[in-house]
């Protein structure tokens, strides 16, 4: 398991803490009902890759976010070794719960998932899978821009429409001058087989994979 320091220790806190968009917006909190830091595989490392989704999936009650839910409480209830604890239930519920295009999307790539750091631009999953451009602007100011500096991934794979991703890839590009922001269609498009084999051809040469 991947040990946090205590710089993550502090974003992640900070992540825990953030009731912005809900002060601001009209949106309700869904899924595991709190914010969701960055995860990090237990073998990524300094100039890995990223891989990130636009917003964390709301699922349905008592889903696939029970481990990590337990592990995020504890962690948000002051015990700081949860934090990694948080890390490693991510991995296990995805490859026993998570969506299988998102894991098929990932061995597709030629990634595996414990060698990635995995989040989203918008750190809380919402009521009805909704969220505002606004929200993301406003987690990418507060949160997601800080925490992918201390990273510091030499790739980064952001799934999502350029009219809703690109202008955060041109961010990341910014905030981190050495990364190769790569953006590829959400897992969840629905432009069938061939576009989704394209898609992952062209991303995978870029990879080198």
């Amino acid at each position: 398991m991947a040990s946090a320091t205590k710089t993550d220790v502090a974003l992640a806190r900070s992540v825990l803490g953030c009731s912005a968009c809900f002060e601001s917006l009209p949106v309700e909190r869904a899924g595991i009902g709190m914010p969701q830091p960055f995860s990090v595989g237990k073998h990524y490392r300094q100039g890995g890759i990223a891989f990130f989704g636009i917003n964390p999936g709301a699922g349905s009650s008592g889903a696939y976010k029970e481990a990590r839910f337990q592990a995020l409480s504890k962690f948000a209830n002051g015990d700081d070794g949860s934090l990694s604890c948080y890390w490693e239930a991510l991995a296990e519920d995805a490859e026993k719960l998570w969506n299988k295009k998102y894991l098929a999307r990932i061995r597709s790539l030629g990634l595996q998932l414990d060698q990635l750091l995995v989040g989203n631009l918008a750190m809380c999953a919402m009521l009805g899978n909704k969220y505002f451009k606004v929200m993301l602007r406003n987690c990418w100011l507060r949160h997601a821009e800080r925490m992918l500096k201390h990273f510091s991934p030499g790739t980064l794979i952001l799934m999502g429409a350029e009219g809703t991703v690109g202008e955060f890839l041109r961010k990341a590009q910014a905030a981190l001058p050495s990364v190769h922001a790569v953006r590829i269609a959400h897992y969840a498009h629905r432009e069938g087989k061939v576009y989704e084999e394209a898609e992952c051809a062209r991303v995978r040469k870029i990879l080198g994979n």
